[in-house]
């Protein structure tokens, strides 16, 4: 369970902003996005014990460990 983790969000400017989060038996692991004027931002909290690969609209992909990261596109 949520050892390995694939994050791909996928923004739509109808909505302007999602936020979701999922306990796991690793802790919260939580993801939002918003659309800014000239940008997008990604907020990524990942719980600990766990990896995540983040894939981001552009194709930019990133790996992560636990943290928290924010991410401007």
């Amino acid at each position: 369970g949520y050892e390995h983790i694939s994050i791909c969000p996928k923004p739509d400017v109808r909505l302007g902003f999602a936020k979701c989060g999922i306990k796991t038996r690793h802790g919260e692991l939580s993801v939002k996005w918003s659309i800014e004027k000239e940008y997008t931002r990604y907020e990524l909290d990942i719980p600990c014990g766990t990896q995540a690969v983040l894939t981001l609209p552009s194709g930019k992909t990133a790996e992560l460990s636990a943290g928290k990261y924010i991410f401007i596109e």
